[in-house]
């Protein structure tokens, strides 16, 4: 249900969080296993695809690595609203974890709970990973509120997601990454104080770019944050097979999905 002051709170802190917090991103050295692993993958899929930009659009909506992409290809990005989705997070985990929710519901004969709670505990394997700061944050989100599901403690999605920031403060994410961190806090908790109804979600997030874009003194373009809402919809539902195709690169099944996609965005 829709919440004034829980999204009148989360305008506010976030643009107190703005005027604080360096303008910038900060990136420590990635795992040596784990990146090996991603520029093993990297070559198979610029071996697999005919058109190489794409390639490299398909790497970076997994590993957030935009390196090599053009830029004419991240400006039509950045102008729609759609730079997020070169950051794994809450689009990209979500879109996944209901895929593998489906999938196993239909297998395994258990509570649905139990299903969502064994999820959750094996998404923890992000923490291996350096970085990734945005998807952590909504795999503890998930975590938590299945642990509270579960045992019926009853929390609500809001307290689940201001314990979660304050836990993930307290290590150090907002100093390693702080705007990852306050677009994370803005963008999640407007969808949560929303509530479920898809205008008011849509109302809330155009509120939250309007925010970004004064503060960080962007251009806003009510018509390119329409494009760029319906085209994140869009995202969550092929970003599930588009990452299958990324961890089974000998097949080429997506290249036609992103080109699809970017074309879109260049609309």
């Amino acid at each position: 249900m829709f919440n004034i002051n829980k999204i009148l709170f989360i305008y506010l802190f976030s643009t107190i969080i703005f005027q604080v917090a360096p303008n910038k991103f900060h990136y420590v050295k990635m795992n040596p296993r784990i990146n090996n692993f991603l520029t093993t993958h990297k070559k198979k899929l610029l071996s697999s695809f005919k058109n190489k930009n794409l390639a490299l659009l398909l790497n970076s909506f997994i590993t957030g690595n935009k390196t090599k992409i053009p830029k004419t290809i991240l400006t039509n990005y950045k102008l729609k609203s759609l730079k997020h989705l070169f950051t794994p997070s809450g689009i990209h985990y979500s879109s996944v974890y209901i895929v593998i929710l489906f999938l196993m519901s239909f297998v395994i004969k258990i509570k649905k709970i139990k299903i969502k709670l064994f999820i959750s505990i094996i998404s923890l394997s992000v923490f291996y990973l350096q970085k990734f700061y945005s998807l952590k944050r909504i795999v503890l989100f998930y975590l938590f509120k299945n642990i509270s599901n579960f045992l019926g403690l009853k929390l609500s999605n809001f307290t689940i997601f201001l314990s979660v920031f304050v836990i993930d403060y307290y290590f150090g994410s907002f100093q390693k990454s702080p705007l990852s961190f306050t677009f994370s806090f803005l963008f999640l908790g407007t969808i949560l104080s929303c509530g479920p109804t898809l205008k008011m979600r849509f109302v809330g997030i155009m509120f939250a770019q309007l925010i970004i874009s004064i503060v960080l003194d962007q251009n806003f373009n009510i018509i390119y944050s329409i494009q760029g809402f319906l085209l994140t919809s869009l995202f969550s539902f092929i970003f599930p097979i588009v990452l299958a195709n990324y961890l089974l690169p000998m097949f080429n099944f997506s290249e036609p999905i992103i080109k699809i996609f970017n074309m879109l965005v260049t609309l």
